[in-house]
């Protein structure tokens, strides 16, 4: 699994819960898509929107909150129902399993998107992006086409991204046995940020401050409490 910061607490808690479903690896992958950053990973944008710093972000309605909570506590019902990482289920069963999750996961999100305006949905993809950082331009189609890196650029991002996660396995899980050091892993995540914006013109660094709007502010603890 791909290391995110710290903040990215709900798309990061999504990445658990898939990857707890699939253990084992019997269990394909889900279907994402990157032309579309909100539809990146099915259910996503239930967890995202259910943030309280994002409905916070947006100026949500009371109203809308709690139809926001109605389908997340769905998805997470969903989530805990499916048992398709269990040892006790074949394959077949565990794949059709997983797969209705995913199934249950998109419908949710359409729901979700349709309590939004398109510029509520611009937003929202901001926040994700600047969640991201720069790796987000290995992830995200929609925001390297719009920012207009041409293949070159992107393969030589992907390449970046593809070589911090390889390292980054190898810093989660030392095979000496010593302990995990998180501060090794945010110095290699900053240098690997900085080498991607390095490839940048100064241009397209303008033009990719500018795709990602005004900062995301999270909510303090005791304000969401």
């Amino acid at each position: 699994m791909a290391f995110h910061s710290s903040n990215m607490a709900w798309l990061w808690l999504y990445a658990v819960c898939i990857t707890q479903l699939a253990a084992g690896g019997t269990v394909p992958e889900p279907l994402h898509s990157d032309s579309d950053t909100l539809q990146h990973r099915p259910g996503m944008l239930v967890y995202m929107v259910a943030d309280p710093s994002v409905q916070a972000d947006l100026g949500l309605s009371t109203g809308t909150k709690e139809e926001i909570e109605g389908l997340n506590q769905e998805l997470r019902t969903a989530s805990r129902n499916c048992n398709c990482g269990s040892n006790n289920q074949n394959a077949d069963d565990r794949k059709a399993q997983y797969e209705a999750f995913l199934e249950k996961a998109k419908k949710l999100d359409a729901k979700a998107r349709s309590e939004f305006s398109n510029e509520d949905l611009t937003r929202l993809r901001q926040i994700v992006w600047q969640e991201a950082g720069p790796f987000g331009l290995a992830k995200f189609d929609d925001l390297t086409g719009a920012l207009g890196l041409n293949d070159r650029k992107r393969s030589h991002i992907k390449a970046i991204v593809k070589n911090f996660n390889e390292q980054g396995k190898e810093v989660m899980y030392p095979r000496d046995g010593s302990r995990f050091d998180p501060k090794i892993l945010t110095a290699m995540r900053e240098e690997a940020d900085a080498r991607i914006l390095g490839l940048l013109s100064d241009e397209e660094r303008s033009r990719y401050k500018q795709l990602l709007g005004k900062p995301f502010q999270r909510l303090s603890k005791t304000k969401t409490k």
